[in-house]
């Protein structure tokens, strides 16, 4: 159900020449930026590796 049909049986009549302003808002968060990616990538990278390392017995 759309916005304007709530307000409207709350009373809410539609004026083309206003403005509506809803306030609430939900914070999804940002993602990583090209140079957060390629870091987070290499970390992986890196970890997998060790883990490789270690499941074929490591240093001993």
């Amino acid at each position: 159900m759309s916005a304007l049909l709530r307000l409207g049986q709350c009373g809410f009549k539609h004026d083309p020449d206003t403005t509506l302003v809803v306030g609430h808002w939900t914070y999804l968060g940002t993602g990583y930026s090209p140079g957060g990616a390629l870091l987070a990538a290499a970390v992986w990278h890196r970890r997998e590796l060790t883990r490789q390392f270690a499941a074929e017995g490591g240093c001993g």
